[in-house]
C-alpha cells in the first residue's frame, strides 16, 4: 500500500483522503512509499507469544483504524484495554461512529473519550466502577 509521509510524522497514514486533508499549511506532504502490509492478526501470530495476554493495545493510524480492527482475530487476540483513534467523533455521536460500533459488537465498553481517541474495554473484564 502508499503511505503517506508528512513534515509531521504523527500525521503519517495510508488513507488517501486522510492524507489530502492533512497536506495544507502548516503541514506538508514529503514523500510516499510502498509498503508490505499484514493483517494484525498475522502480526501478532508472528510475535506475540502463546502465553502474553494484551492488556493494553492502541492503534493509531490516521484513518485506517478500521481496516485494521477488521483484520484482527478478537476470539484469539482480545487486548483487555483499546485505545482507538476516532477522528472527528464527538460524545454526541459516539454511538454513530462505526469504530466504535464494531468494537461494541465484539463485545467492548466505551468508557472514555479524549479528543481523537476512545477508550474500550473488553466485557470479559469488565469490572463495574461500583464494584
Amino acid at each position: 500500500m502508499t503511505y503517506y509521509q508528512f513534515d509531521e510524522p504523527a500525521l503519517n497514514t495510508f488513507s488517501p483522503e486522510e492524507a489530502s486533508l492533512k497536506n495544507k499549511p502548516p503541514y506538508r506532504l514529503i514523500g510516499t512509499a510502498e509498503v508490505q502490509i499484514k493483517r494484525l492478526s498475522a502480526l501478532l501470530d508472528q510475535h506475540l507469544p502463546c502465553d502474553q495476554t494484551i492488556d493494553f493495545m492502541t492503534i493509531d493510524a490516521e484513518g485506517f483504524e478500521w481496516e485494521i480492527l477488521l483484520s484482527n482475530n478478537w476470539e484469539k487476540y482480545r487486548p483487555k484495554i483499546l485505545l482507538v483513534e476516532t477522528l472527528r467523533q464527538n460524545l454526541l455521536s459516539f454511538d454513530q461512529c462505526r469504530t466504535t460500533s464494531y468494537l461494541v459488537s465484539q463485545g467492548y465498553v466505551p468508557f472514555c473519550k479524549v479528543y481523537n481517541s476512545s477508550f474500550l474495554c473488553s466485557i470479559r473484564t469488565w469490572v463495574h466502577p461500583e464494584c
